[in-house]
């Protein structure tokens, strides 16, 4: 007889929540997400592929947070210093890229524009 498995609620994260900052993240997201679709509308051009642009960089950095929610604490403190020296090398990089309006701080990706910082 094979034994029983137990699996992990996947909603047990959320007795340790800290909804009040949670809900102020969702508030500058939903307020930034509007901010765009503002100015957007003022665009000549198809104003909803920078609305749709604005969900999708949204939609990736939700589920960023929720895998790196699910990440044990431990495992990101043992690589904590080699992150930490990626983000160095990273800020320290774009001194070597060219300019983008003016300023030596994005990465040009070819699909879209990083800043480190």
């Amino acid at each position: 007889m094979e034994p029983t498995r137990q699996y992990e609620n996947p909603f047990a994260s959320l007795k340790r929540a800290d909804f009040f900052l949670l809900g102020c993240i969702a508030l500058i997201v939903i307020i930034g997400w509007c901010f765009v679709a503002s100015a957007a509308r003022g665009l000549p051009g198809d104003s909803a592929s920078f609305i749709a642009r604005q969900t999708l960089f949204i939609s990736i950095g939700v589920a960023i947070f929720i895998a790196l929610q699910k990440t044990p604490y431990l495992l990101i403190l043992r690589y904590a210093p080699l992150l930490y020296l990626i983000g160095l090398l990273l800020l320290c990089g774009v001194f070597a890229t060219r300019p983008i309006n003016g300023a030596h701080s994005w990465y040009n990706l070819y699909f879209f524009n990083l800043q480190p910082s």
